[in-house]
């Protein structure tokens, strides 16, 4: 079982500086990480978008802080990754810019690893 734990944490050690390079970029220069600029309406959407990437990145750092108590936290950082990734999705179909694709992949990626995690979490320590 410490392998497992030593795993979870490098996973959720990589989410985390992937977490928080996109969030710093993203804060700063959002016009980096859309493609475009981010006009006076658009803002509040840019809150909101920081707003999610902080809360991600607490779950993942209380997941990386300790897996054995909150290896729980995958399944909310599953669902909320599974929500960003059908709007990247959405949002690509209707504009077609290359870096909505490039979220979505990223997006499932995270959604199904967290949500793998979290099911063989469930399972393993229902033994």
């Amino acid at each position: 079982m410490a392998r497992i734990w030593i795993l979870t944490r490098v996973v959720a050690s990589i989410f985390l500086v992937g977490f928080v390079f996109v969030g710093v970029v993203f804060a700063f220069t959002p016009s980096l990480v859309m493609g475009v600029s981010i006009d006076v309406y658009a803002s509040f959407w840019h809150s909101l978008s920081l707003a999610f990437m902080a809360t991600i990145s607490l779950l993942v750092l209380l997941i990386l802080w300790d897996p054995g108590r909150y290896w729980v936290l995958f399944m909310p950082l599953g669902i909320g990754k599974t929500v960003s990734f059908i709007s990247f999705f959405y949002w690509y179909l209707r504009f077609g810019l290359d870096v909505l694709l490039m979220g979505f992949l990223i997006d499932i990626s995270i959604a199904i690893i967290s949500i793998a995690l979290y099911l063989y979490f469930r399972y393993i320590l229902s033994l």
